[in-house]
This record gives structure tokens, C-alpha cells and sequence, in this order.
């Protein structure tokens, strides 16, 4: 079409959505409230846990274009986990893995804490799903911490978010034996679910209780547990969580050799799970209907659904599933008395365990082992190309190469070494400074608090010499004696003198103690000046007021004038201004 024809059809089409823009503006509005919550209608965690959820996937890759187009990071996220919950309780858990590490990657670029906590959750229930608890623990612990950092928080994503990773830790300690920290976990997970009225939730803890009862040999309690999941399971309408309780059930019964009423249960149980296409939970169910089969000595049947549970964990990528049904084939083959089958079966249970633990790096693996084939080719061809000599080369280079990075090595672990021995003589070195000077510090302290104690013993001796004296002169002049004796005591009672030994005594234990505070206070008066001496030796009002032959009142007022002149506000100690002057 030419150029002028598409002008005009796009003025016509501007023209047709001025004519229909009031109309669309009313209906965007009503689009983008339905689209808001349909997102939050997707699951997160359990495509169970609330009957008006958004499971199937064409609904959800509809979402998720809407999401795109709107660059809605979150709602985008959000999708993807919904496709990876699908996965997994489908028992895709190959893909479930692959789909959950692209939205940790997501979650972490666009810095989205939230889906970052969720999907460490989902993660770490594959985890579980594969035996792999190191890593599935690593992953729940990093999403509680995510859920506790937003304190206490009454948002319902961190609160659910909390409740998944607490029931995550507790199956791990379950299946440690762990019954005492699963008991815990499960108790804190189920008092959140009460406050975020979620009857899936309860009734999934409430089942964990159960089974940690069942564990420790108390299969009434843990009857209780389980009837009472299976009322909050009906409630909030999952039958999954129904078929799962009826499995723990039926273990009961068969554990009490009730093995027929057993097989009801589990029934039931296989029913549910195949109507909702629940293939991991099939498994778990198919294997306990196995196990009462044998214990009937029901081969034919248990041999059946054995392979049929061979054929499904296949198909689903179960390996957990795939290696105990292998083992159930081995044991019902050693019944038949068919001890070949018995043995290749166990060498291919054997096989599909040692697997387990690396479910999840699969694809990985599998580009890993293409790398090493192709290498090895390569390395085939060279062989046969190459000449001797080049061979020689190679393997001198190589041998060459490995001393020298010994030697590198050697080299940086001495140096490691020696800078270790450095720091830690350093170390030592600063440890016994510190101590010393702490040594040094207390003697000083001890023998200024000495010399005070001098001073005030001086002090006081001179008061007493000054007190007999006086006492002595007053007793001289009632008696009647002559002036020039009674004069000789008095020149022994000259306050001057003793002053000016004091001074010389308190100079040498606190130097230039008078310049600093002359210098800082010029206008100071020598008895405000003997007061100070006598507050830093720490004298106290009364022994002040003894050696000044006042009253304790007019020590008093003379410290507050001293206070005034010193312009120290009221909650400064006067004592404490001493010891910083000197």
C-alpha cells in the first residue's frame, strides 16, 4: 500500500478513537481492576489452597502477555511462579527447577524482595521433593529471614511467606528425626495460619503434627491430628490435602496390621490424586497401597501397581519415587523367590538414589557430559595425529607447569604463614603494651592517691598542732604568765607558715597546679586558692572547716561563692573541676 493510503487510514482510526475515547477510558478502568485481580488470584505457593485460585496455565500465559506489555515486573513474576507451581505439583519437577532458578535470577535483578522470598520458598519445597534438605534448608532459612526482617508485619505475603518456611523446616527436622524442632516449627507455622484464616493451611500443619506423633509411637494423637486436617481440608475445599490425610491414615492402620481397612483409605486417596492429575502425590498413596498389598501377600497386584508407579515417576521425572519403586520390585521379586529380578531391580533402584541429589543441576549435567564426549573425541584425534615428539613437549610443558604452581603455592603458604606469625607477634606485642601501661596507670593512681593521703595527713596534723597550741595558750593566760612567753606560742601559731609547708608538699604531687588555675581565674583570692588546694586532695567540708577553725556552714558558703566565681553550672561536681585543673 502506498504512502498517502496510510495517512489515511491512520487519520480515519484517530478519528474513531476520539469519536470512542470516553467509552474506552470507562471500560480501562474496569480492565485494569479485573486484571489486578486475577494476579492476585494466581498461586504461590499451593494451586490447592483456595478453590477460586487461577491454575490453568492458557489463563495464566494470557496474564502474563497482559503483564509484559505492561512491564508489570511484579505481575510478570508472579505468572512465572504460577507456571512453576503447575510444574511441580504435576511432578514436572525437572522443569519446575529450571522455571523457579529464572525467577530467583528476575527477582534478584529487578531487586523484587517479595517474589525473591516466595520463590526461595518454592524452591526449597522442590528441594524436599528430591531429598536434597542441605540445600532445601539453605533456601527456607534465606526466605524467613527475608519474612522476619519486615518485623511484625500484618501483610498477608510475608505472613504466608513465614508460615511456608516454617512448615518447610519442620519436614526437614521430620525427616532428621528431628520430632522436638519439628513439633516447634509446626506449632509457630499453625498459630500464623489461625491469623490469616486459612483453612488449607491449618489443616497442612495440623497433619504435620500428626505425623510427628505418628513418629514417636503415638498413633491415637496422631488419629486426632489428622481427622481434624482432614475437617479444615474439606472446609477450605482441597481435595489434595483430603488425600494426603487419607494416606497418613491408612499408614496408621496398616502400621496396626489393619492392613484391608488400609487399602480403603489408600483407594480413596489414588482416586483423588488421579482426578487432579496430582501425580507426586499418586506416588506417595500408590506406594503405601503397595506395601499393604505385600503384607496380604497380594504379589500379583503389588508387582502392577509397582510398575505402574515405575511408569509414572518416569514420565514425571520423580527420581525419589522411581529408586523406592525399584526397591518395592526387588523385595516383591525376593518374595517370588525370583532372585535375578530381585537383584537388577535393587542395582537399578541403587542407581535412580545415587541420582536424587543431582535432580536439579539435570540439564547441567547433561551439557557437562556433551562437553566430555565431545572433548574426548577431540583429544582421540589429536592422539592420532600427533607425533611423539609433540607429545613429549606436552607432557614436559605439563610437568614444568606443575612445578612451578607447587612452588607458587609453597611460596604463597609460607607467605600466608609468615604473615600470620607477623600479626600474631604484633598481636602479643600490643596486648602486653596495653597491659603494662595498664600496670603503669594503676601504680601512678596508687601513689597519687598516696600522696593525697600525705598531704591530707598533713593537713590534719597541722590543725591538731594549731588546736594543742591554742589550747595551751589559753591555758598560759589564765594562769597569768608573762607576755613574751605566751608571744613564743604564738609565732609557733602562725597559719602562714603551715601554709607555706603545705604548698611546698602539694607542689610535688600536683606541679603547677596554682599557675593553671591563676592563669585561668586571675581575679582568684588566696583563701579561694588554699579552698581549691584543699578540694583536690579531696578533703571533705567538715575536715576543711577543722583545719580552717570555721563552721561547716561557712565552708559551705564559701565553696558556693567559689562555685559563682568559677561559673560552673549547677550539675557540674566542683571536686571533679579540681582534677581537671591538676
Amino acid at each position: 500500500m502506498n504512502r498517502p493510503g496510510n495517512i489515511l487510514i491512520m487519520i480515519c482510526l484517530s478519528f474513531c478513537s476520539i469519536l470512542l475515547g470516553g467509552k474506552a477510558n470507562g471500560n480501562s478502568h474496569e480492565r485494569s481492576g479485573r486484571y489486578k485481580s486475577e494476579i492476585s488470584r494466581l498461586p504461590l505457593y499451593h494451586s490447592h489452597e483456595r478453590d477460586s485460585l487461577i491454575t490453568d496455565n492458557v489463563s495464566i500465559k494470557m496474564l502474563l502477555s497482559i503483564a509484559e506489555a505492561k512491564g508489570d515486573r511484579e505481575a510478570i513474576l508472579r505468572c512465572l511462579i504460577a507456571f512453576s507451581v503447575n510444574s511441580r505439583e504435576e511432578g514436572q519437577l525437572k522443569d519446575a527447577f529450571y522455571q523457579i532458578e529464572k525467577i530467583i535470577q528476575k527477582a534478584q535483578q529487578w531487586h523484587n524482595i517479595n517474589m525473591l522470598m516466595v520463590a526461595y520458598n518454592n524452591y526449597a519445597v522442590i528441594c524436599r521433593r528430591v531429598d536434597r534438605l542441605k540445600d532445601a534448608t539453605k533456601y527456607h532459612l534465606q526466605a524467613l529471614k527475608i519474612a522476619e526482617d519486615y518485623g511484625k508485619s500484618k501483610d498477608r505475603l510475608v505472613l504466608k511467606s513465614k508460615c511456608v518456611s516454617l512448615n518447610g523446616l519442620g519436614n526437614i527436622c521430620l525427616s532428621l528425626r528431628q520430632h522436638l524442632e519439628a513439633l516447634s516449627y509446626f506449632s509457630q507455622a499453625i498459630v500464623i495460619e489461625k491469623e490469616l484464616g486459612s483453612k488449607v493451611g491449618m489443616a497442612i500443619n495440623e497433619a504435620n503434627i500428626g505425623g510427628v506423633l505418628e513418629m514417636i509411637d503415638m498413633p491415637d494423637s496422631a488419629l486426632y491430628h489428622y481427622n481434624r486436617a482432614m475437617e479444615f481440608n474439606k472446609q477450605g475445599k482441597s481435595m489434595k490435602g483430603v488425600a494426603i490425610c487419607l494416606v497418613s491414615m491408612g499408614d496408621i492402620l496398616a502400621t496396626q496390621q489393619k492392613y484391608e481397612s488400609s487399602l480403603t483409605y489408600f483407594r480413596k486417596a489414588l482416586f483423588i490424586t488421579d482426578s487432579i492429575c496430582d501425580i507426586y502425590h499418586w506416588l506417595t498413596a500408590n506406594h503405601s497401597y503397595i506395601n499393604a498389598l505385600i503384607k496380604l501377600g497380594d504379589l500379583t497386584g503389588a508387582r502392577e501397581r509397582a510398575l505402574e508407579s515405575v511408569a509414572k515417576a518416569k514420565r514425571s521425572g520423580v527420581m525419589f519415587y522411581l529408586s523406592q519403586s525399584y526397591f518395592l520390585l526387588s523385595e516383591i521379586s525376593e518374595k517370588e523367590k525370583k532372585d535375578s529380578n530381585a537383584l537388577n531391580y535393587l542395582r537399578l533402584g541403587n542407581i535412580y538414589k545415587d541420582s536424587i541429589d543431582h535432580e536439579s543441576n539435570f540439564s547441567a549435567i547433561q551439557d557437562l557430559k556433551l562437553k566430555y564426549e565431545t572433548e574426548k573425541k577431540e583429544q582421540q584425534i589429536i592422539w592420532l595425529e600427533e607425533q611423539e615428539q609433540n607429545h613429549r613437549l606436552v607432557r614436559n610443558f605439563l610437568i614444568v607447569l606443575s612445578v612451578m604452581l607447587v612452588a607458587l603455592v609453597a611460596a604463597l603458604l609460607y607467605v600466608a604463614r609468615f604473615r600470620r606469625r607477623s600479626i600474631r607477634q604484633k598481636e602479643l606485642l600490643l596486648v602486653r603494651e596495653q597491659q603494662f601501661n595498664k600496670i603503669s596507670q594503676e601504680k601512678l593512681n596508687t601513689e597519687l592517691e598516696f600522696k593525697n593521703l600525705e598531704l591530707t595527713s598533713l593537713v590534719v596534723q597541722l590543725a591538731a598542732k594549731n588546736e594543742l597550741l591554742n589550747e595551751l595558750k589559753t591555758s598560759l593566760e589564765a594562769k597569768g604568765y608573762s607576755t613574751e612567753v605566751i608571744s613564743q606560742f604564738s609565732s609557733d601559731l602562725s597559719m602562714e607558715k603551715d601554709w607555706e609547708i603545705f604548698c611546698l608538699k602539694f607542689e610535688n604531687v600536683h606541679p603547677n597546679f596554682f599557675n593553671r588555675l591563676r592563669d585561668a581565674f586571675p581575679d582568684i583570692s588566696t583563701k579561694e586558692e588554699r579552698l581549691c588546694a584543699y578540694l583536690r586532695i579531696n578533703m571533705t567540708s567538715k575536715e576543711i572547716a577543722q583545719i580552717l577553725n570555721v563552721t561547716v556552714a561557712g565552708v559551705d558558703k564559701s565553696r558556693n561563692r567559689l562555685r559563682k566565681k568559677l561559673l560552673l553550672p549547677a550539675d557540674k561536681n566542683l571536686v571533679e573541676f579540681m582534677y581537671q585543673i591538676g
